[in-house]
């Protein structure tokens, strides 16, 4: 039996390292806490942005000015996919770590890749932390 459950909304503050380089933002968006499993949705200046966590894998797609899928999973590289202006190619991601926490009203995720585009390695270090607003 499979039980539906309603994404709700939340505030998201998002902490992003690239290769050394933070920056930080916070945006409303969309939540579902599941026993095993979290989706995240949210809206990020030109795109739309949905992360899914579940197991040691996560995927992370970006749909807007441009376009990023990347399937993550801890100590495996695996193939993503990175579109500009309507050319779309193929990229490596290595994942050091995903790790997450699943609390009553929130999610807390730490997550560590490297996104390899030709010979260019990017380190990338995202911090996750999402809790469902308190008003209805």
């Amino acid at each position: 039996m499979t039980e539906e459950y309603e994404l709700q909304n939340c505030t998201v503050e998002i902490s992003t390292t690239v290769d050394g380089v933070e920056t930080q933002i916070k945006r409303k968006g969309k939540l579902g806490l599941f026993t095993r499993s979290v989706e995240l949705s949210y809206t990020d200046e030109n795109a739309n942005v949905q992360l899914r966590l579940q197991g040691e894998s996560a995927t992370i797609e970006r749909t807007g000015d441009y376009t990023l899928r990347l399937f993550l999973e801890n100590g495996q590289t695996r193939s993503g996919w990175l579109g500009i202006g309507g050319a779309e190619g193929e990229l490596q991601v290595f994942t050091r770590k995903i790790a997450y926490s699943i609390g009553k009203n929130s999610v807390l995720a730490s997550l560590q890749y490297t996104l390899r585009i030709g010979d260019e390695p990017q380190e990338m270090k995202l911090r996750i932390s999402a809790r469902v607003d308190e008003s209805k």
